[in-house]
């Protein structure tokens, strides 16, 4: 930028150079700000697994899962709130669960309800075709026989 500004002057005197200078300058402004965005979108994401994070243990600490957990990013339910769901069945020991739609509660209520040795859980699911992933999901882990998914337009 430096060596522009010269030639700038040297060949098209001090208003070129002027020009150069504030058109750099611009630059680094708008490259600033750009970088103070994305550092604080980076902080958002940081903060949020930050805040998560000691959900998700909980979670991992409670339950004896035999299969990869499903993302929880993206889903209606975050770790902070799935996590109430082993100690709600831990607690309170419900004889049936009514879960409105599928997804990450699925299967994680069905280890849940499987480890409390209490239960059984009905998934009503607007969406044939999660009816039929979340069917063969807890068929996969084994939790077939604890919940059924039920295909109902909500």
């Amino acid at each position: 930028m430096l060596a522009g500004n010269l030639l700038a002057w040297f060949f098209c005197g001090r208003l070129a150079m002027t020009i150069s200078l504030s058109v750099g300058v611009g630059f680094v402004l708008l490259l600033r700000l750009e970088i103070s965005r994305r550092s604080q979108t980076a902080y958002r994401e940081v903060a949020l697994i930050c805040r998560h994070t000691p959900a998700f243990v909980s979670i991992l600490s409670c339950l004896k899962v035999n299969r990869p957990i499903p993302p929880m990013r993206g889903w209606a339910a975050s770790p902070d709130f799935v996590h109430l769901i082993p100690a709600i069945q831990f607690n309170m020991k419900p004889g049936t669960i009514l879960d409105c739609g599928v997804g990450v509660t699925t299967p994680l209520a069905s280890y849940a309800v499987r480890q409390s040795d209490i239960g059984k859980i009905l998934f009503l699911e607007h969406e044939a075709k999660s009816v039929e992933i979340t069917r063969e999901s807890l068929k996969t882990r084994g939790l077939k026989n604890l919940a059924e998914v039920v295909h109902a337009l909500l």
